[in-house]
């Protein structure tokens, strides 16, 4: 149940202009592979982030996981980890998610 943790502290949702959908936010949608987790199992596993415009709208295979990505490239996201909620700040930068989620875990995603 840690491994759905780590999905789910992908964020709390701070807004990207008013309505989220600005193109001013980097593109971080794609396939990821997990590459640091507070849960060894999970590294090596994938995940699939989903993005309309500023807001981050799936964690697959995390179902209810959403947040938003800053023009800056700051992020936020959060979600049901096994019946905890999961919240993280993190960041995006070239093909790379790095995220610190509460309750306690350190996350990095990267994009192949």
């Amino acid at each position: 149940m840690r491994s759905a943790l780590l999905l789910l502290v992908l964020p709390a949702v701070i807004g990207c202009g008013d309505d989220g959908a600005s193109g001013d936010c980097p593109q971080v949608a794609g396939e990821y592979t997990i590459t640091a987790h507070c849960v060894a199992v999970q590294v090596g596993s994938k995940v699939t982030v989903s993005q309309e415009g500023c807001k981050l709208t799936q964690f697959d295979p995390w179902t209810g996981w959403s947040g938003t990505v800053q023009p800056g490239g700051a992020m936020t996201w959060s979600g049901d980890a096994g019946g905890t909620l999961m919240t993280c700040n993190g960041s995006f930068a070239v093909n790379r998610i790095t995220g610190s989620c509460d309750p306690t875990c350190d996350v990095v995603l990267e994009r192949k």
